[in-house]
Formats: structure tokens, C-alpha cells, sequence
């Protein structure tokens, strides 16, 4: 395991961590996918010589390439929607011109 120094512009505040965070031994203190929620929680882990895995910070740079690459939804009429499968656009159930904007609605509220 090769540990670097956790550095602030690596982290985006109420995201999801996209690898662990570990000590300065390698021990892991918060696990992917751990939301830290504010600049205080960051400066302490900062303070305290947070380190990640640089196989992990490997890994996790080709997971964000590869949904870059992955196609997104389309309605029917071309138009892109959201790709979130809680949604649905409204546009593939409209008569909606091509190059109009889609709009999507949660499932919950049809």
C-alpha cells in the first residue's frame, strides 16, 4: 500500500468520498463512500495527517472515467434525460418537438 497525504481540493464537501481515507499507519478511518459534511470534520482529518491509497485513488479516477464514457437515457424523441432509473422524462410520454428541453419527474409524483 503506497499512502499520499489527503489533500482539501481532493474532497468535495457533501459528496461521497471516492475512495477511504486512512491514517498515516494505512488504517482506514472512513470508508468510501462516507459523506464529510463540513469544512471542520475536513480540517481535523487534514490536521491529523489523513492519507489515501493511491491504488484506490487509481480506481476510483477509472470509475469516474468510465461513466463519463457510458451513454446517458434517451427519450424518444432524442432529447436526453436525467439517466436516473428513479425517473422517467416527461418528454418520452409528450408530443414534444425534437431539441426540446426534457424535463424528468420522479416516479413518486406521477
Amino acid at each position: 500500500m503506497h499512502l499520499l497525504r489527503l489533500i482539501a481540493s481532493q474532497v468535495r464537501l457533501g459528496e461521497p468520498l471516492p475512495w477511504g481515507v486512512r491514517d498515516e499507519h494505512g488504517q482506514l478511518l472512513l470508508a468510501r463512500g462516507h459523506v464529510i459534511g463540513s469544512d471542520a470534520q475536513l480540517q481535523a482529518l487534514l490536521e491529523r495527517g489523513a492519507t489515501v491509497d493511491i491504488e484506490e485513488v487509481r480506481a476510483a479516477a477509472s470509475r469516474a472515467e468510465a461513466e463519463k464514457k457510458r451513454p446517458r437515457a434517451s427519450s424518444r424523441n432524442g432529447s436526453r434525460c436525467c439517466g436516473s432509473s428513479t425517473a422517467r422524462c416527461a418528454a418520452s410520454t409528450s408530443r414534444a418537438s425534437p431539441g426540446a428541453s426534457t424535463k424528468c419527474v420522479s416516479r413518486s409524483r406521477r
